[in-house]
């Protein structure tokens, strides 16, 4: 039995509980056919009694029925090849900062049946990792590969396009999915946002649904928090660096009155530098494109203490 709630509770009990679900919603076996009758009749045009269905499922059960989705269909569209090259390169900043975080996360739960995605904003999946047996079904069941399109339009009710839709985390249980062979299965997906808190794309975890945690899904929101945060952060250290590459390339042609507005920009470069690598010279040289000797002496010419 799973219980998702809030507070967690303790898993002697034999259940757990999740944030960003209606309360007192409790995953066993009474509630996986209470949502499979309601799934069955609401597939099938008839009058359905969806009382006992989570909001935020059945509204995604609707828009997927509405999309037209086949809730039998064994396989999920996938991108061409040459435009999930395309894609997978329009997010490489993504996929770059992402994997390293996707290996940590995955050391923690291989062999035991999990694995790994990060789609686009689109629900494009661009990169995955998992063991090599869960893997195999995903893509031999439903066309699970890079370039899978996991969006409500094309996949139905599923983690990864119900936090796409909503821009917050979500587990999606066993027959909650829209579509009939994603039923056997637990997922637990998390939005990753831009610097401007735009979400761009989404990590999600995908296993047996018996497994399914919470935990779980506080292992991807932490992941997530983490990418964010790298990502912003390497915006910042690209922006610092082309200004001051800028400058360094305009400073000899400015008059002295511009050479003084160019240095209050450049300190204020190397200040925010500084704040973004917490007082490191060797992260904040690098992240300005100078060596520290060079970092040092620009220190000591605006009376920067660090």
């Amino acid at each position: 039995m799973i219980t998702l709630d809030s507070p967690i509770k303790s898993a002697n009990d034999g259940g757990v509980n999740c944030n960003n679900v209606r309360s007192n919603t409790v995953f066993d076996e009474q509630y996986r056919q209470t949502v499979r009758k309601a799934w069955r009749r609401f597939t099938g045009g008839g009058d359905a009694d969806t009382s006992g269905v989570r909001p935020i499922i059945l509204e995604s059960w609707k828009r997927s029925r509405a999309y037209g989705v086949d809730p039998t269909a064994d396989n999920h569209e996938t991108l061409p090849a040459a435009e999930t090259r395309a894609c997978i390169e329009r997010n490489r900043g993504l996929i770059n900062v992402s994997r390293p975080y996707m290996e940590r996360l995955y050391s923690v739960v291989a062999g035991t049946g999990f694995y790994l995605m990060i789609s686009d904003q689109h629900g494009i999946v661009l990169d995955l990792i998992g063991d090599a047996d869960i893997v195999r079904i995903g893509r031999e069941h439903s066309n699970l590969v890079i370039g899978a399109d996991r969006s409500e339009k094309r996949a139905g009710t599923n983690a990864i396009a119900v936090c796409l839709h909503s821009a917050a985390a979500i587990q999606v249980w066993a027959d909650e999915h829209y579509v009939e062979n994603r039923k056997e299965y637990g997922c637990s997906a998390g939005p990753i946002k831009d610097e401007l808190g735009m979400v761009i794309g989404s990590l999600n975890i995908t296993g047996r649904a018996d497994r399914i945690h919470p935990h779980t899904l506080g292992m991807v929101l932490a992941a997530c928090d983490g990418i964010s945060k790298e990502l912003s952060i390497r915006k910042a250290y690209k922006d610092i660096h082309d200004l001051v590459t800028k400058l360094e390339a305009f400073r000899d042609a400015q008059t002295d009155e511009q050479t003084v507005s160019i240095d209050a920009v450049e300190e204020s470069a190397i200040r925010r530098s500084l704040y973004e690598t917490d007082g490191n010279i060797s992260k904040a040289a690098e992240l300005l494109g100078v060596g520290r000797s060079t970092l040092y002496r620009k220190l000591e010419r605006y009376g920067i203490e660090r």
